[in-house]
């Protein structure tokens, strides 16, 4: 991720404007490695649930469940619809924290949708 970072830096140093992509890609490889704060550091404006689910990830993968609960709730403030990804990275958060009165919740809430209404 460090030698990715540094080219974003030479770009940047080049007056070329990165895409709205180029930092959720950023973000979704911090979220790979779970650091959190890095992934928040690159995370400018979410477009899409795609953004802000590589910024779930992030949380979840280091265990940060409340930072990963904001989000959660950041996208449905957005105006954005969950998807099956952002439902399964929570329940995947939860379950490694062991948080299961949290995983019942989004499982109801989940199942009181259509899948069709899941995957957008």
């Amino acid at each position: 991720m460090e030698n990715a970072r540094l080219m974003l830096d030479e770009t940047l140093a080049n007056d070329v404007v990165p895409s709205e992509r180029i930092y959720t890609a950023f973000t979704e490889g911090y979220a790979r490695t779970g650091d959190v704060e890095k992934a928040f550091g690159v995370f400018q404006r979410a477009i899409d649930v795609v953004a802000y689910g590589a910024l779930l990830k992030a949380c979840c993968n280091s265990g940060a469940m409340h930072g990963a609960a904001e989000v959660f709730q950041q996208i449905t403030d957005a105006g954005l619809k969950h998807n099956q990804i952002t439902y399964c990275t929570m329940l995947d958060g939860w379950a490694k924290q062991t948080i299961c009165k949290s995983m019942v919740f989004i499982l109801i809430q989940s199942a009181t949708r259509p899948l069709s209404r899941l995957v957008s």
